[in-house]
């Protein structure tokens, strides 16, 4: 995934003309560039930890050496920035291109589980499944899901 730099207003115009693909038509906030100090309030990258953190949406690790989305914003005035592991970036992905969907940062899971795509089977060992072809359950405990690679 590029990182996506905007330097002016003009400049997110253009990326929501020519990147609607990306976006989903949800009521969403996407932070604004800040014209005041010209600071860019979004950046989305993929990079290689240095650290281990854990992922804000499945909470499993991204090791030292591991790649993974980093995003960082400011909403309504206060930064934040989220680590996701690059399953979970699929999935996003997916979500979005599938149903033209979002999600809030941390919450991708209740977004799956809203959108009825993960089910609870109430058999004897209560599980989570995908209803879903395209997403397949990798762990139970904790939740992690990726994206079912089509042939």
């Amino acid at each position: 995934m590029k990182a996506i730099t905007l330097k002016a207003p003009l400049a997110w115009a253009i990326f929501n003309a020519n990147y609607t693909e990306l976006l989903c038509d949800c009521d969403c906030e996407t932070p604004d560039y800040d014209d005041e100090s010209g600071e860019e309030l979004y950046e989305e990258n993929e990079v290689v930890a240095e650290l281990a953190f854990h992922c804000c949406e499945c909470n499993h690790s991204i090791n030292a050496g591991e790649k993974y989305r980093h995003i960082k914003g400011c909403w309504d005035g206060d930064w934040s920035t989220y680590c996701m592991c690059l399953s979970c970036s699929r999935v996003s992905d997916r979500l979005t291109k599938e149903l033209d969907a979002c999600h809030c940062f941390s919450g991708l899971y209740d977004e799956l589980i809203n959108f009825d795509i993960l089910c609870r089977n109430k058999s004897e060992r209560e599980t989570i499944e995908s209803s879903c072809t395209w997403l397949k359950v990798v762990n139970q405990n904790p939740l992690r899901c990726d994206v079912e690679e089509t042939a």
